[in-house]
């Protein structure tokens, strides 16, 4: 099939970057054109917010060799501004990779030292048309973890300083299609955070350019992976502002075309775990969006279609923090909508495996911030329950 047509051709790839490497010492233009192949594939193998093939160890041995190269080229005498950059860029990749394997620590580690070396006097000297640009990507990655670890006042923070980058660069930049897509991706994601310090009114602002820009952008180039990620991202933020106001009718239909296009990214590549996450998130949102409104049989439904997602995928990629904080978030909050219509058995059978899985994370310090606020609650809920 495609896949292992993919990782075929990723694995000599692989081997080709290995023998190049043995020959490279001293030459620096070489080198630097070996640790961009890295990075990639390291993206390809199991990068953080791209389509990957979910083999962190083979994408975490990548990003390492990568990272040993840049770091080479950046703390060389002859150091260029772009070197500087490129390692920033490196870092900010990492950042997501452990992000994406539940390692938050280091992710909020690797954003800010991404930050920091984009702001270096070395880097200041880039003549690079984007390098606001940059530097918007790293401080919004930094906020997108601080946010993940519930650091909600720094998390804004970052992500303010990044949309004001983000549009200075826009403004000097108006034309250039990439840069108006990272401001809409950096406005969804300061809108969530805008969200948990109740701004609601300057969250929906947010949200709603965000949502011109990426429509905008999709019309012109209507299969756009990113983009339609986006725009997801867009409508589901939206549904969980309106979910806070208790507006059902607004909320369950930006939760319904969140999961359209879930679907959508899930159907047009079916290996990508970045596609098979996205499509669990939706049904999660869709699925409490109607138990909250009183639909909750409904709501339970949708809910199994959620945990069904992320069972599919622990399959491929059992020990995955984020995948399994996910699985356990979806089974507590299922386990008590079951105990509100007296399935007993069943609701207590999930909020005990959810806690499980919450323990589990706790011990390695994988466990997201709101799960820690939350776990108080269910543990309260728990002894309700019949012992096993």
């Amino acid at each position: 099939g495609s896949l292992k047509a993919r990782q075929l051709v990723v694995k000599r790839a692989a081997e080709y970057l290995d023998k190049l490497a043995q020959a490279s010492t001293g030459e620096t233009d070489l080198q630097r054109e070996l640790a961009g192949a890295n990075e990639r594939l390291g993206e390809i193998l199991g990068g953080g917010g791209v389509s990957n093939l979910g083999d962190l160890r083979g994408a975490d041995a990548r990003y390492g060799t990568a990272l040993a190269m840049r770091e080479a080229l950046a703390s060389n005498s002859q150091a260029t501004p772009a070197d500087v950059e490129a390692l920033a860029q490196l870092h900010v990749s990492l950042s997501r990779f452990k992000a994406l394997a539940g390692d938050l620590p280091r992710a909020e580690a690797h954003a800010s030292r991404a930050v920091d070396l984009l702001e270096s006097p070395l880097a200041r000297q880039s003549t690079d048309p984007h390098r606001l640009g940059y530097l918007a990507r790293a401080q919004h990655q930094r906020g997108y973890v601080r946010a993940r670890r519930g650091n909600n006042e720094t998390a804004v923070a970052s992500h303010r300083e990044a949309t004001q980058n983000a549009r200075r660069q826009v403004e000097l930049l108006p034309d250039d299609d990439q840069e108006q897509a990272r401001l809409a991706r950096i406005e969804v994601d300061y809108a969530e955070t805008l969200r948990y310090t109740g701004d609601d009114a300057q969250a929906l602002a947010m949200i709603a350019d965000a949502r011109q820009r990426a429509e905008r952008l999709l019309k012109a180039d209507p299969h756009n992976q990113r983009l339609r990620m986006t725009l997801f991202q867009a409508f589901y933020n939206e549904g969980e502002v309106y979910e806070d106001q208790e507006h059902w009718s607004a909320c369950l239909e930006a939760f319904r075309r969140a999961v359209a296009l879930a679907d959508e990214l899930r159907t047009a590549q079916p290996d990508d775990v970045s596609s098979q996450l996205t499509a669990i998130h939706a049904y999660y949102a869709l699925g409490m969006g109607f138990i909250h409104s009183g639909a909750i049989v409904r709501g339970i439904a949708v809910l199994d279609e959620a945990v069904a997602g992320a069972q599919h995928l622990l399959r491929t990629m059992p020990n995955n923090a984020y995948v399994l904080s996910q699985l356990s978030g979806i089974e507590v909050e299922r386990g008590e909508a079951l105990l509100g219509i007296h399935r007993t058995a069943d609701g207590c059978r999930d909020i005990r495996s959810g806690m499980e899985v919450w323990a589990r994370l706790d011990r390695t310090g994988s466990m997201p911030g709101d799960s820690a606020r939350n776990r108080q609650h269910y543990a309260e809920l728990l002894t309700r329950c019949p012992q096993s």
